[in-house]
């Protein structure tokens, strides 16, 4: 019996998320993620990738829910980078002490597929109080029954955005 053997030209995408596999970041953090993807062809004589002609790119974004990190969140977000090969996340869009999984799917013409994923842990940042003028070491002079003006409208919470509640304390060092 003879049989024939019919080749078919299918571009197998290699899709890679440039960097590290796992990243750290605050929520105050910008996060830009960049990935590569070339195509491979079982017809070519060597294993040499060519550039990737229509591809689509799908970025997902899952919260991991549990320490064995296999029950996962579906979180919306939305890239600001008009290039979707690269996802590019504001600052405040992710939520602090959290581990989270970015997956990218790629789909060519052909309609094959192939993924790649990163995990980002978004560490808790710190409220950062900052009073304005004339403070050295924390500590401000100021005469017996004089005024005393506190200006602390730059500090800031790197976790949330928006307003602080002030609440403030004097203490008196000398004389004893």
């Amino acid at each position: 019996a003879v049989g024939r053997v019919a080749v078919v030209r299918k571009e197998v995408p290699v899709v890679k998320i440039l960097g590290a596999s796992e990243l750290s970041v605050t929520r105050s953090q910008t996060l830009s993620l960049m990935s590569s993807v070339s195509l491979a062809s079982c017809t070519s004589s060597s294993a040499s990738l060519t550039p990737p002609r229509r591809v689509s790119y799908a970025w997902t974004v899952e919260k991991l829910t549990s320490s064995s990190q296999r029950t996962s969140v579906l979180v919306t977000v939305t890239s600001v980078s008009r290039d979707p090969s690269r996802l590019i996340l504001p600052s405040y869009s992710l939520q602090g002490a959290a581990l989270y999984r970015i997956l990218l799917n790629v789909t060519t013409s052909t309609s094959s597929t192939a993924s790649a994923a990163v995990t980002v842990s978004v560490g808790e940042g710190k409220v950062v109080a900052v009073i304005v003028g004339g403070v050295v070491g924390g500590v401000k002079g100021v005469r017996a029954g004089g005024a005393l003006t506190l200006d602390a409208s730059k500090s800031y919470d790197e976790d949330e955005a928006g307003a602080l509640m002030w609440q403030w304390t004097c203490v008196q060092l000398s004389p004893s």
